[in-house]
This record gives C-alpha cells, structure tokens and sequence, in this order.
C-alpha cells in the first residue's frame, strides 16, 4: 500500500505528530546547549585566553616589569632562536620526560594495584581506602615539605631505617646527589599521584563483566589470565581517560621539584614546566618563558591526541 491509498485524515493527523515531536526535540537541544554555554565560556575566559595571550607574548622580547608597558614591543622570533641554540634544552627534554613517563607508570602501576587490592572484601577496608587515597587530599607542598624532612640526608626517617636494616651502609643523599634527585622526585611525585588511578580503577572494575570472570574460570584460566584477558580489556575506557589527564598533569607539575630540589643539583631535575617558571619568575624574561610554554603545549598536545589514538586504535583491532 502507498502512501497516496492511506486517507488524508489519516495523514493529518500524524503530520502534527511528527511536527510536535520534531520540535520538542530541536527545543531539548537548544536547552542542552544553552546549559552548556556558562561552561563554554568559562572554558575560553580562563584557558582560550591565558593560551592566546601565551602565544602573543612568545613573539614579543618583554621582561616582566614591562608586560603591560604602554607601548608594545615588536614582534619577533629571537626568543625561539634563543631555545633552538641552547644546549640545555636538550637535558631538559630527556629529564621532562623521564619525569613526566616514569611518575605516570609508577603512578598507574602503584594505582592498579591497590585498586584490585581494594576490590576484594576484607576486613578494614573502609579504613585502608580513606588511608590509601589520602596522598590526594593532601596539597602538593605539603607533601613534598614532608618528604624533605623524610629524606634528609643526616636526620631524615628514610636514611634511618636503611641503615638500622642494614641496606646501606652510609647515609643516601637523596635530594643532593645528581644520581638519586631524579628517582626521587619521579617516586614522591607518583606517591602523590597515584590515589587518582586508585579511584578511577575502582570505579571501572565495577563494570568489569562478572558472568566473562566466572566462564573463563570455570574454563580453567588463571588469575593473571582473567585480568589480561577480562579485566584489562574493561578498563580501557577508564584508562583512555585518566592515562591523558595524568600525563598533563605530571608535565605541568612544578611544586613537588621546586620544594625538593629546586631543580638541582646542577639542573638534574629541571623539568620543562620548571625551567618556564624559572624564565618568568627569578630571571623575568617572560618573552622567553612564553616561547617555551608554546613548545610545551604543543608537546602536550600531541602527547594527548597520540595516546587517546593508540588506545583507540587497540580497542578497534580487537
């Protein structure tokens, strides 16, 4: 039957309908995206703007007594001819990313674990979960003021216990000596993170599929099986999420190695965020800092977009 054999009456009637429904659903959207806009704004005025101002200030050979100078200075590339002929850049790309990879692994290896330890029914596990993910309550200076004391050299707690066990034989320079600085900093720093993978783990192993565990079981698979196999795959979602977000949070991290070490000894801890504070802030060429800040953004950016694409890419070849 066509459409030209049902009545016009018929026709009529649900042409209204349609209309109705249509329009109902065109004003949800609308209300969907004028209760998004406070957000989007908000997102522009305190990230677009900061970004764009970044930007204008990397062309421009200012200090920071005269950034807001009534005449403007001129546009120039000399400070991103300045970063492309220092030799400590280098350095300080190898040690950002030995800091930003190895506290992110540390963090979500640390994290993962105490996850599937807080997914099991135990008793105390109240009291270990407020105790486990307390790092993340605590502000990052007071994190890292605590654990200058901890590792002190003469009086440090950490130095203490070594020696009273019989690991070492002397006491560790932990915070001074150039091969110890960037370990440490890379451990206080993923301590401090990994609470974060902690609560973001637990919620994804909820959704782990029960009845997949229990047929792979009952098929004679091991626990490491199962969690290569089951619960590994389950948690992708949540990793694809939190795995970015750490990984630009360890890049812009500056307090727990300015309060350690400072970025010494001899450098050995100046991370790329670190070295664009130090431009500003203690030598005020904020010409210079902003060069290096775009360089950093644009690594962060493309660290991102790659590994929101590789995970992605997995997902699709299973």
């Amino acid at each position: 039957m066509s459409s030209s054999d049902i009545p016009a009456s018929i026709n009529a009637d649900r042409s209204p309908r349609r209309q109705t429904a249509r329009g109902l659903r065109h004003a949800r959207e609308r209300a969907y995206l004028l209760m998004l806009l406070p957000a989007a704004i908000l997102i522009v005025v305190l990230i677009g703007y900061p970004i764009l101002t970044m930007i204008h200030l990397a062309f421009q050979d200012v200090k920071l007594v005269n950034v807001n100078a009534a005449v403007a200075p001129e546009y120039t590339l000399r400070n991103f001819q300045r970063l492309l002929t220092d030799r400590r850049l280098p350095q300080t790309f190898q040690i950002t990313a030995i800091f930003v990879f190895g506290s992110t692994a540390l963090a979500f290896l640390w994290g993962l674990a105490t996850a599937l330890l807080l997914d099991r029914a135990f008793p105390g596990r109240t009291a270990i979960r407020m105790l486990i993910v307390s790092p993340w309550a605590v502000a990052a200076v007071v994190a890292s003021l605590a654990w200058m004391f901890l590792l002190n050299s003469e009086s440090g707690l950490m130095n203490y216990m070594l020696l009273a066990a019989g690991i070492i034989d002397k006491p560790i320079n932990f915070l001074g000596s150039s091969i110890w600085a960037l370990p440490t900093v890379v451990f206080v720093s993923a301590w401090k993170s990994y609470p974060f993978f902690t609560v973001m783990l637990m919620a994804g192993l909820k959704a782990v599929p029960k009845d997949a565990l229990d047929a792979a079981k009952i098929d004679g698979a091991g626990p490491l099986v199962r969690f290569f196999w089951v619960t590994l795959p389950a948690l992708r979602p949540v990793i694809a999420v939190s795995l970015p977000l750490s990984l630009l949070s360890a890049f812009r991290e500056i307090e727990t190695i300015l309060v350690l070490t400072g970025g010494g000894p001899g450098r050995a801890t100046e991370t790329l965020a670190l070295g664009i504070y130090n431009r500003a802030f203690q030598y005020f060429e904020v010409g210079r800092a902003s060069a290096l800040g775009v360089v950093v953004f644009l690594l962060c950016f493309v660290l991102v977009v790659g590994t929101l694409w590789l995970i992605q890419d997995r997902k699709r070849a299973q």
